[in-house]
């Protein structure tokens, strides 16, 4: 089925689905189906956005439709999901169709015979899947697929962050059963980098899916698993932690937050696909041929690393990756306690054992001083005498001295002037008050050391993120430059 134009009035394009001609009172229109692998519990929201986004931008041209009741999901299994794609290919109410899944791209973009136009929009390598190509387009008649992950670039990027030979691929098990030969494919693929890949059929069960994976496996490359639902994914990526396996993720950043070593798709690929999606319709729609559209955009790239997963596992990424990289799970970073600048200098005077030993000495010196002043303040002398003798003996002696006898005395002193004394007085009074000062200054010093730290650290976060933002901002300039070239609106020297 063609799309067909007629003109009406003198500058209104009439856009007539299916066959025969619409009546020109009619506005024009069109009819999007969606065909996805299956369930997609971790993207639930990638169709609506796909949906969004096409009526938002091809309704600018024609009325467009993308109903719930056309969004057909396969089963994730090749049978299943082909009855899905030829449902919708015979629909006479869908004028065009969308795969959104891996399988159903794959499946979709073997065929020869499409009766109306199919945009395959998750192809993971053109190359090793085979698929057709004429030119920037696919030459097939109604067949136009996107190339957005630049496959060929991810395993140099992952041997960056990880060392390693034999790498196991894991793949959903339905890609695997619609292309019998992909272990082969993805052999010659990946000839010139030396690798060992090892293809993983991956279904439903994630214990079967780890246990798939051979003693001998150095490393882990995960393709998209969207059957697994977020518990089940994190359970892989913990799985994959606990053997000690570093991992990446084709997929995105999501993957990486569940804990998978690394990605270069950053967290707006769903939605630079949904554009491009909806951009390609756009051009079909305008009356360009789906086959001559070409099939790669420059996506944007971003590496990101799970700190926390690295830690675990015993990866050691270059400090040149670390400070290009959005740094995930960077607790180091990000958590611990937070400090005010007055607490900061609180608990650096409170834990200063300099300061504590001067306490110390002018606690001691404060005894010297009450010593020195105890000679100057008054001074009473109690004295008590008693003595007891044989009765025998004070009998003898005819009273002159009793049997029994006490004795007292009391007196009472005053410094009134005593020239020593006083300047000892006076002297201990002053080193007192000189260490009571010490110590002050060292109190002052200790917080102004721990202030200006605090302040050092504040301006080393902030050139850091500036420095970041800085490098953020070179990087979006290179792809836009990069961006520029490819559809040659510019030179390599503005690259």
């Amino acid at each position: 089925m063609k799309f067909r134009f007629a003109a009406f009035g003198a500058s209104l394009l009439i856009f007539c689905p299916g066959e025969g001609l619409a009546r020109q009172d009619q506005p024009p229109s069109i009819t999007v189906g969606i065909v996805t692998d299956g369930s997609y519990p971790r993207h639930a929201n990638l169709t609506q956005m796909v949906r969004d986004e096409i009526v938002r931008l091809v309704s600018i041209d024609v009325e467009t439709r993308v109903p719930a009741d056309k969004t057909a999901e396969g089963d994730w299994t090749v049978s299943g999901i082909n009855a899905a794609i030829d449902r919708l290919l015979a629909d006479p109410e869908v004028d065009l169709v969308v795969t959104l899944g891996p399988i159903a791209s794959h499946l979709v973009a073997q065929r020869r015979d499409l009766t109306k136009p199919v945009v395959a929009s998750l192809i993971i390598d053109a190359d090793a899947q085979g698929l057709p190509r004429q030119g920037p387009g696919t030459g097939v008649p109604n067949l136009h697929y996107l190339v957005a992950v630049h496959t060929e670039r991810i395993m140099p990027a992952f041997r960056e962050i990880a060392s390693f030979n034999r790498v196991a691929l894991l793949f959903n098990e339905a890609f695997v059963d619609a292309m019998p030969d992909l272990s082969a494919r993805v052999r010659t693929a990946t000839a010139d980098l030396s690798i060992d890949p090892v293809v993983v059929p991956v279904g439903a069960d994630v214990g079967a899916a780890l246990t798939g994976i051979a003693s001998d496996v150095e490393a882990v490359f995960v393709l998209p698993l969207m059957q697994f639902t977020n518990e089940e994914f994190t359970r892989l990526a913990t799985g994959l932690i606990q053997r000690q396996l570093p991992s990446f993720s084709w997929f995105g950043r999501v993957e990486v937050q569940a804990g998978i070593l690394a990605t270069r798709t950053p967290d707006t690929f769903a939605q630079q696909l949904a554009r491009r999606i909806a951009l390609s319709i756009q051009r079909i729609v305008g009356g360009e041929d789906a086959a001559t559209i070409p099939v790669a955009f420059a996506a944007q790239e971003r590496l990101a690393i799970n700190i926390a997963t690295a830690r675990a596992i015993g990866a050691y990424p270059t400090w040149k990756l670390l400070t290009e990289a959005d740094l995930v799970a960077d607790e180091m970073r990000i958590r611990g306690r937070q400090l005010s600048l007055d607490q900061a200098i609180r608990e650096a005077v409170a834990a200063n054992l300099d300061l504590a030993s001067r306490d110390r000495a002018v606690a001691a010196g404060a005894g010297n001083v009450k010593l020195a002043k105890s000679i100057l303040l008054p001074q009473v002398n109690v004295s008590v005498d008693g003595s007891i003798i044989d009765p025998d003996r004070a009998e003898a002696l005819s009273g002159l001295l009793p049997q029994r006898t006490v004795s007292g005395s009391a007196s009472l002193t005053q410094v009134l002037f005593a020239e020593p004394t006083w300047a000892n007085y006076s002297a201990q009074r002053s080193v007192q008050e000189s260490r009571v000062h010490d110590r002050e200054t060292l109190r002052l010093d200790i917080a102004l050391d721990a202030a200006v730290a605090y302040l050092n650290v504040l301006r080393a976060k902030t050139l850091e993120r500036i420095e970041r933002d800085n490098l953020g901002l070179t990087r979006a300039n290179l792809e836009t430059a990069e961006l520029r070239v490819s559809v040659g609106a510019a030179t390599l020297r503005e690259v």
